[in-house]
């Protein structure tokens, strides 16, 4: 018997070390979620190269489009070239129709000058203006030209709109700003003629038999001027966008090799890697299902071992419950005085408690813990053949009025007592 008691107390022992069902199951949850992670990993990786590789595509993908604008601007600006060419041959062959003006036509001959492109005028106006200064220099001289000069546009100022754009600096009148008031529409074309009219008619008085260079004449020669200029300018620019368009070209045929280049490493790469992790996750997953089935091996070897042993636990197991019962008092035990009394740990004592209440064995209230049996065989004593009422029983039993009802109940639904009406109150008799 002493053999049986010390195999009970290493059972025990073990019994408090062993893995549990739900260890194992959370061991076997560990290593799938462990897999599932790795998995996960690999996933996101490919994921991830893949959308790299996404992109590279994209980027070239924008990159031929752009090169396909450059084309088609290219060939646009190849016809827009085509077409100033022509212009500028139909206004030779009109310019080389047009009749030589005389020398002797006046500034004052009748010109529509809002069919004029405000530049020439403006070229137009300063020259002539200039002119007619350098002349009346000459002959009062350049001290005099500057107060004469000023009293005439104090002079026009008062008579006239537009005097504003004709400013008198650094020994001329400047015409700088009549194209930027005409183009934003703040003076007409018209209003800054007879304002320019003005101001030269002011400065033929002071200069006797100063003849004006022809206005009509001039509109023509800066006319054709300003067309060579700025066809000359534009060819510049031309020439420039064309240079560019060929860098540009260059630059991307030369990206778009090596994006060509870096693709082709980038999928060997990504090949080699996902090889590698492949190969990784592989051995990975062989050891843990190498580990598993060493895991089996034990839980089955554990399986074996409890079941040989599972009649002596139970034994134990009643025995155990036999012997925490006892040691409960009638007045009810806190869950550490239980542990404490029967040494045990408090969670075995839980887990005991848990199983007693689940028989009924043991009822829970508040924070204690009462034996059931001990406590219905004292009830029925005090019952005993004569019955007994339920502030008899209260008091004999010193225990609250809630719990005594509960436990008055219980005995009613075992059918080991009755309940009958005693005056205002109750009395509890044996069946």
């Amino acid at each position: 018997m002493a053999d049986v008691d010390d195999k009970l107390k290493k059972i025990e022992e073990d019994l408090k070390n062993r893995p549990t069902n739900a260890m194992l199951s959370q061991m076997r949850q560990d290593l799938e979620t462990l897999i599932d992670e790795k998995i996960q990993i690999i996933e996101k990786s490919v994921k991830s190269l893949e959308k790299d590789f996404e992109l590279h595509q994209k980027e070239i993908e924008e990159m031929k489009k752009s090169l396909d604008v450059l084309r088609e601007a290219q060939e646009k600006l190849d016809k827009k070239i085509d077409i100033i060419a022509r212009i500028n041959m139909r206004l030779e062959k009109v310019l080389s129709r047009l009749k030589a003006v005389e020398e002797d036509i006046g500034m004052e001959e009748s010109i529509d000058v809002s069919k004029i492109p405000p530049s020439i005028l403006q070229l137009v106006y300063q020259y002539t203006l200039d002119d007619a200064i350098n002349a009346l220099k000459s002959f009062v001289g350049t001290q005099d030209t500057e107060v004469i000069i000023n009293e005439i546009l104090m002079d026009v100022r008062s008579k006239t709109s537009g005097t504003e754009l004709f400013k008198y600096k650094d020994g001329k009148i400047v015409t700088t700003d009549i194209v930027k008031a005409i183009d934003k529409k703040l003076i007409s074309p018209k209003q800054v003629h007879l304002t320019y009219v003005e101001i030269l008619n002011k400065i033929r008085e002071y200069v006797p038999g100063y003849k004006p260079k022809n206005f009509k004449a001039l509109l023509r020669v800066k006319g054709q001027e300003y067309t060579i200029e700025n066809t000359t300018q534009n060819r510049v620019r031309i020439e420039m966008i064309e240079r560019n368009i060929s860098s540009l070209k260059s630059t991307i045929a030369s990206q778009e090799n090596a994006l060509r280049e870096d693709m082709l490493f980038l999928r060997k790469d990504l090949k080699k890697e996902v090889e590698k992790k492949i190969n990784d996750l592989n051995e990975e997953l062989e050891n843990i299902i190498s580990r598993i089935e060493g895991l089996h091996k034990d839980i089955n070897t554990l399986m074996e071992n409890i079941a040989s042993i599972a009649p002596y636990v139970e034994r134990y197991r009643v025995e155990l419950m036999n012997k925490v019962l006892d040691s409960m008092a009638i007045d009810g035990n806190t869950i550490e005085e239980i542990a404490n009394i029967n040494s045990l740990p408090t969670n075995i004592a839980m887990e005991i408690m848990d199983v007693l209440i689940s028989t009924d064995q043991v009822v829970k209230y508040e924070d204690k813990f009462y034996p059931l049996t001990k406590i219905e065989n004292k009830i029925m004593d005090i019952i005993g053949d004569k019955g007994a009422s339920f502030s008899n029983i209260k008091k004999e039993m010193k225990m609250d009025k809630e719990l005594l009802n509960h436990i008055l109940v219980n005995l009613i639904d075992k059918g080991k007592i009755e309940e009958r009406k005693h005056g205002k109150g109750k009395k509890y008799i044996r069946r």
